[in-house]
C-alpha cells in the first residue's frame, strides 16, 4: 500500500513538487497583467477625452458670445419697453422680465 501512497502527497512521479507558490505566482501574473490593462484603458480614455474638450472650445466660446449677445438684446428690450409701446407688446406677449426684478439687470428670464 505504500507504493500506491507516496509519504508525501505533493511529491508527483519524476521529483516534481506541487507547491501553492506556482497557482499564486500565476495568479499574481494576472492581476497585473488586467491592472495594466486598466491603467492603459483610463490614461486612453483621458486623452480622447481631453481631444474632445479641445474640439468643442470654439463651439462653446461661440455659445458664450451668443449668450452674452442675446443678454444685451434682451436688457436693451426691457429699457425700451419703459418708452417704447411696441417693445412694451413684445415684453408682454412673450413674458420677458429682469431677473434681478429692475430693467438695469444684465441678465434676463423668459426667454
Amino acid at each position: 500500500m505504500s507504493e500506491e501512497y507516496p509519504a508525501d502527497p505533493y511529491t508527483l512521479p519524476g521529483g516534481f513538487r506541487l507547491d501553492a507558490f506556482i497557482p499564486i505566482v500565476i495568479l499574481s501574473i494576472g492581476f497585473t497583467v488586467l491592472l495594466g490593462w486598466e491603467i492603459y484603458l483610463t490614461h486612453s480614455q483621458i486623452d480622447d477625452l481631453d481631444k474632445a474638450i479641445t474640439r468643442q472650445l470654439p463651439q462653446v466660446t461661440q455659445a458664450e458670445k451668443v449668450t452674452d449677445g442675446v443678454s444685451k438684446l434682451v436688457t436693451d428690450l426691457l429699457e425700451a419697453s419703459q418708452t417704447d409701446s411696441g417693445a412694451k407688446q413684445i415684453v408682454d406677449k412673450y413674458g420677458i422680465k429682469a431677473a434681478g426684478g429692475d430693467a438695469s439687470s444684465s441678465t434676463a428670464s423668459g426667454l
